[in-house]
């Protein structure tokens, strides 16, 4: 099974995989999980999300955070807290890294071929790394002037 759990389902429907994630197949968590999907690799807000349902769908925002949170849990999308404690998502939920323009409020992934953890391995026996988060928070250098 890959790490990517987008890898992992494609090709099967979004109610499929709420069923194979013993989860209810309601119309909003399936309209929820395509959108995510048609837009993957995709960083969003909550909000965001919300605002791309459009205005003929009846989902609430509370629906939508809601149903993040259920993804969340079942490990169907990641989780991304900028310093500021912004809350993002994120199709991808292999583990990588992300650069946060805090100008322009956008939350880009980082080739991991750019970005060396060497710290790593001073660990040595005490622990097994859990998982690495780099948020890198940028401005853009025209705001600086």
């Amino acid at each position: 099974m890959s790490t990517d759990h987008f890898l992992d389902v494609a090709g099967r429907s979004p109610g499929d995989v709420l069923s194979h994630h013993k989860l209810r197949r309601t119309q909003q968590r399936v309209t929820l999980l395509a959108l995510i999907w048609q837009h993957h690799p995709f960083h969003f807000t909550a909000d965001e999300l919300y605002r791309l349902t459009g205005p003929s769908n009846a989902l609430s925002v509370a629906t939508v955070y809601n149903t993040l949170n259920i993804f969340l849990a079942h490990g169907l999308i990641s989780e991304v807290v900028t310093r500021h404690g912004e809350r993002w998502f994120d199709s991808t939920t292999t583990a990588h890294h992300h650069l946060y323009n805090v100008d322009t409020q956008t939350l880009t992934d980082i080739p991991t071929a750019l970005l060396s953890v060497a710290f790593m391995e001073s660990f040595g026996d005490a622990y097994d790394v859990d998982k690495v988060d780099v948020i890198v928070h940028v401005r853009d250098r025209t705001s600086q002037i």
